[in-house]
């Protein structure tokens, strides 16, 4: 240990060493601590770099009689927020410091209810790390609210059914009385937090022992299934349509299908599910008169183009409201390509050609647009006008 004579002659670096052994030793050093304070003249409210505070610094590595000592002895102010808002017991209940919790709320009186800057709870916080332990003395002991809003207005039950812990889920709803059909500020429930999450034991729990309502929407209409098509969760997708019987063609507020969905963000293997096993419409479409393939097509998802093409037989020439096709959309050349050879056609005569001249299966220079239909036919289709 560093004597305490030659901390004597650290001068005003002595502060950092306050910091220092409030980190990263165990209650051995509470000696050092105790002499930086009372004999070095340390100021043991000193803020660093992200406004902790030393008592900050002790509850985040547990350390409790460092917390003990500068609350009753050094009298810092348990309620002191850091530059993210967060006072002692939030860090202490991030990083699963139990005994320190129930200290600073039992003697040092802290606010179990405080909110940071994002309005996060110490509840919020000890759900969202899986703290399953400091869950329930906050809940049964301090009397955290269950359902306390952050700044997104999201819950604490949000929280935990986006990490997955499937006990805190549990606990919340039978002990701590959420509500299971609270929304945020996108109307999203945790439901839909699971479903996008990949939480699927979250999301068995929720259908079929809280009775969430499956097809429930948010604000924008989307269903569970549409999030966890939107994230690429094909277990979750397989469990709502098959066990929780949720309607595979809800369409959103833009008229956007979970084949939609899947289809924008590339999920090859959630589309063939959904086409091949959920008979999902293939043609359904969106408020845009865009079909999945037009899509696929826009986001330049060759494989996923490919498969509705080939095995699908998707219309690579179906037009939307303004009159695009899915060739009109793509912008990689192999995306455009592949449409020509299904037979697909735009107004767009620069692209056709760029993608024509670039193609093995015509290799001529052309001067109106000549595709290959499926059975390797010519086709010509004569090109009038500009896509806008």
């Amino acid at each position: 240990m560093l004597p305490c004579k030659v901390l004597a002659q650290l001068g005003a670096n002595c502060i950092n060493y306050l910091w220092f052994w409030c980190s990263v030793f165990a209650e051995g050093h509470l000696d050092v601590v105790r002499y930086l304070v009372t004999e070095a003249d340390c100021d043991p409210d000193v803020r660093d770099d992200d406004q902790d505070t030393p008592l900050h610094t002790a509850c985040r590595y547990g350390h409790l009689d460092m917390a003990k000592f500068l609350v009753a002895e050094a009298k810092c102010d348990p309620n002191v927020k850091n530059k993210n808002g967060e006072t002692s017991v939030q860090i202490a209940c991030w990083s699963d410091h139990l005994d320190v919790v129930g200290y600073l709320v039992n003697e040092a009186h802290c606010d179990p209810n405080v909110k940071s800057k994002r309005g996060e709870t110490p509840l919020h916080r000890a759900c969202r790390e899986g703290r399953p332990d400091t869950v329930r003395y906050l809940v049964t002991e301090a009397g955290c609210d269950p359902n306390a809003r952050d700044g997104s207005e999201q819950t604490p039950l949000h929280w935990a059914c986006r990490v997955g812990d499937v006990d805190v889920v549990k606990y919340m709803l039978t002990e701590g009385h959420s509500d299971p059909n609270a929304t945020d500020n996108e109307g999203a429930s945790p439901l839909h937090t699971a479903s996008r999450y990949g939480q699927l034991d979250v999301v068995r729990y929720l259908v079929t022992e809280a009775q969430c309502d499956p097809n429930i929407r948010n604000k924008d209409e989307e269903t569970p299934i549409h999030t966890a098509c939107l994230s690429g969760h094909l277990d979750v997708v397989k469990y709502l349509v098959t066990e929780a019987h949720c309607d595979p063609n809800p369409q959103t507020n833009n008229g956007e299908t979970p084949l939609h969905t899947a289809g924008r963000k590339g999920h090859l293997d959630i589309v063939r599910y959904l086409v091949g096993e959920a008979s999902c419409d293939l043609n359904a479409r969106d408020t845009n008169g865009y079909t999945p393939l037009h899509t696929a097509c826009s986001m330049d998802h060759k494989g996923l183009v490919a498969y509705l093409l080939a095995e699908c037989n998707a219309d690579p020439n179906c037009t939307a409201n303004n009159g695009f096709t899915p060739t009109s959309l793509a912008e990689n050349t192999e995306v455009v390509k592949l449409l020509l050879q299904y037979g697909g056609v735009s107004k767009n005569l620069t692209k056709c050609l760029l993608a024509a001249q670039c193609s093995t299966l015509v290799p001529e220079p052309i001067s109106s647009v000549f595709v290959v239909g499926r059975r390797g036919s010519r086709q010509e289709h004569t090109d009038q006008g500009t896509d806008n």
